[in-house]
């Protein structure tokens, strides 16, 4: 699953249980989680590609 994947399943898992008040605080927190795995594998795949090559910077 990549990081646009994981981040578009956590906001749906947010928008589809935004109105169970029972398990509100125990969805909020796995959409919490999830955001933050999506985040960190983002950063990973930016990382990997900075990496991946030499830097192209703007001529002034």
């Amino acid at each position: 699953m990549s990081g646009g994947e994981r981040v578009e399943h956590a906001l749906g898992v947010r928008e589809g249980h935004a109105d169970v008040v029972g398990n509100h605080l125990v969805r909020e927190v796995q959409v919490q989680e999830d955001l933050g795995h999506a985040l960190r594998a983002q950063t990973s795949e930016v990382v990997e590609y900075l990496l991946a090559g030499p830097l192209e910077l703007p001529v002034p």
